[in-house]
């Protein structure tokens, strides 16, 4: 989700970087209104957020069936630390 309303911010950006450069506010405010319609479709809706959650979800059931030294699996604590003896 983040990467995609920063892809959707690049528009904007690049405006208020030339309007910096040319000293021209009017290509920042062009720049904003033509991110407007990607930042519309990047919003977070009900059904982005489902199916978001759903590849969250089938990522850790995978990650579950994996060798411990590949992936940590959320809660369970890596196998590869081991505890110095003491003397």
């Amino acid at each position: 989700m983040f990467l995609r309303i920063a892809l959707a911010m690049s528009p904007a950006r690049f405006g208020y970087t030339a309007a910096f450069i040319v000293n021209a506010s009017w290509i920042f405010y062009a720049s904003a209104l033509a991110s407007v319609p990607a930042l519309l479709r990047a919003a977070p809706t009900k059904r982005a957020l489902e199916r978001d959650q759903e590849e969250l979800t089938a990522a850790d059931a995978i990650a579950r069936w994996l060798p411990h030294s590949a992936v940590p699996v959320r809660g369970e604590p890596t196998r590869s630390y081991t505890r110095m003896p003491e003397g």
